[in-house]
């Protein structure tokens, strides 16, 4: 319960900071991904987080931490297993980057994890009916925020 607390007051957070965040969005990305408890604190301020990364947290959070990422069969050709992954897509969290590939090594920029989020706290077609991707999402953090 902890854990969606500071995710629901981190998302507040985000949007206060949204249109700032354009620029050079990876370390605010894992800043933020810290201070909401999804990514560890172990992880330098110039780390990136992975696509795969943010799966895995997510997956811990729904989990509470009784399932770590194994090799399961995803429908992406560039990942070779992923339960992580697997959920994510499978609950809409995150998006393959297109209908075969999900990109799982790429860093997460700010607005890709605020849009991550969104979705997680089930707003996402709400932020659909406000523009989409990423001016609707940026709007809908704002307006729960």
């Amino acid at each position: 319960m902890r854990k969606y607390i500071l995710l629901i007051l981190a998302v507040a957070l985000m949007s206060v900071c949204a249109e700032a965040a354009y620029a050079d969005e990876t370390p605010q990305a894992l800043k933020f991904a810290q201070a909401a408890g999804i990514i560890s604190r172990e992880k330098q301020a110039d780390d990136f987080i992975t696509r795969e990364e943010l799966a895995e947290s997510y997956q811990y959070i729904i989990t509470n931490g009784a399932q770590e990422n194994t090799r399961k069969p995803t429908r992406f050709t560039d990942v070779f297993g992923s339960s992580a992954i697997d959920l994510a897509d499978s609950l809409g969290i995150m998006n393959g980057v297109d209908e075969n590939s999900f990109c799982p090594g790429d860093t997460v920029t700010y607005v890709q994890m605020l849009t991550s989020m969104i979705k997680f706290l089930g707003y996402d077609e709400m932020a659909v009916r406000a523009g989409g991707y990423p001016r609707g999402y940026i709007s809908v953090s704002a307006q729960i925020g």
